[in-house]
Order: C-alpha cells, then sequence, then structure tokens
C-alpha cells in the first residue's frame, strides 16, 4: 500500500542558520547556488517526513502544495511558495542534499494555488479540484481504486489556515485514501506530533453508521462496527 504525505508550505518552511526566516521570493535564487544549501533547513517537513516514516514503515511520497498568486501585488507574491516548493523537490529528490535525499519515496508538487489563500471558500474548491490529480501522480498515475486505496498523512503546520482546514477536509471528503494520521510540527522542538481531530474525523461516520444499526435493532452489525471502531475511533 502506497504511503502519501500532504503538507502545505508556507512562511517557516524554509531556516538559516542564523535563526531567520529568509523572504520567500529570494528561495529562487537559491535553486541553482548548491553551495549554500547546507546554510539552510526545512524545519517542519523534515519531521513530519521523520514521523510518517517511522508510523509507516516506509518513506511517503509527499505532496506539497504551493502558492503562485496571479495579479496579485508585489507584497503577496513575497509570501509566495512556489519556488520554495521547487527546492524543496530539488532537495528531497535524486542528487539532491545528501542529508535530504531518501526521506521521501518521491515528491509531487502540486498546480500553485493562483489566488485567495486566505479564502475558506476559495481553497476548498481548489483542493477539490487539484488534490485527485495529485494522488493519482503520487500513485505513479494509475488510477485511486477502493481496494488499494492509499495511507495519507497530512501536516496542518505550515501554510495559511484555510489551506490547512482545507486540505484536511478534501482529505477525508474525497475518498481519495484511508487518513491515517494528522500531524502539527513543534517548531521548538522540531517534533511532529499527532493530533486527535484525524480519529474524530475518520471515526464520525462509523459512528453514525453505528447508530443506525441500534435504531433497526441490528445487533450484530452493531457489534460487529462496535468492534471495528474500538482501537481507532
Amino acid at each position: 500500500m502506497k504511503v502519501v504525505a500532504l503538507a502545505n508550505l508556507g512562511t517557516h518552511d524554509l531556516v538559516h542558520k542564523d535563526g531567520t526566516y529568509p523572504p520567500l521570493n529570494q528561495v529562487e535564487g537559491l535553486l541553482d547556488r548548491p553551495s549554500l544549501w547546507d546554510d539552510y533547513s526545512i524545519p517542519i517537513i523534515t519531521p513530519f517526513l521523520k514521523a510518517v516514516k517511522k508510523k509507516s514503515g516506509k518513506p511517503p511520497v509527499l505532496i506539497i502544495f504551493v502558492t503562485w498568486q496571479d495579479e496579485s501585488p508585489g507584497v503577496l507574491h513575497a509570501k509566495d511558495t512556489l519556488y520554495l516548493g521547487h527546492l524543496v523537490s530539488k532537495w528531497l529528490g535524486p542528487g539532491g542534499r545528501p542529508d535530504l535525499t531518501g526521506r521521501a519515496e518521491k515528491v509531487v508538487l502540486s498546480p500553485p494555488a493562483p489566488k485567495e489563500p486566505h479564502n475558506h471558500d476559495a481553497m476548498f474548491n481548489w483542493y477539490e479540484a487539484v488534490l485527485p490529480g495529485c494522488i493519482r501522480e503520487a500513485l505513479g498515475g494509475r488510477a485511486i481504486k477502493l481496494s488499494d486505496l492509499p495511507q495519507l498523512h497530512i501536516s496542518v503546520t505550515a501554510g495559511t489556515p484555510a489551506m490547512n482546514m482545507a486540505l484536511l477536509f478534501r482529505s477525508f471528503s474525497l475518498g481519495l485514501g484511508r487518513v491515517e494520521g494528522v500531524w502539527h510540527v513543534d517548531e521548538g522542538q522540531q517534533k511532529a506530533l499527532p493530533l486527535q481531530v484525524g480519529h474524530v474525523l475518520a471515526g464520525e461516520p462509523l459512528r453514525q453508521t453505528l447508530k443506525a444499526h441500534m435504531v433497526r435493532g441490528d445487533w450484530e452489525g452493531a457489534a460487529e462496527m462496535a468492534r471495528y471502531l474500538r482501537p481507532a475511533y
């Protein structure tokens, strides 16, 4: 079963060794300057990938979601993450940074969100449009089958609150995989922490099914559902 990690990128996803966060509109200049790469780290993506590998037993395919706001003033472009996405992809990919290569099976870079990353409705619509294609690319282009759904792990750390909420809910609602973990990275501890919200969202439909069995008096079905619910939800 394929393991897929999903994460938005944000302004704290790249840090200089002096502890500062470089302006994202300067990241393009780092793409072809490997002599400078060791001066930087990706303090959110790295512990997230480490946690997913520890839980699943293998490096995941990483899907990163980025922004490039069309027709936006320069002050907004300064926070766009498209070039950072290219940099992270290069570092984690073949021939990238020796300390990072191999942490992900491969990296899938989303089409950039073109506008309104702070708008919840716009982001719900955007993830609905792009997430299926990103998952298919993560699976090597093959169709998403109910018999072989990928395991999904979601980071809700970087990016805007609207992006994280939309990514979380669309990952559940579109039925593209089984959500095995929702994570938040504590930047101070450099550690990815599992969140209970994943179990709440995954378990609610199952709890409603259990209730329906009980209302109908289907005690055998209710017992089977209860056994399924108990360990995880």
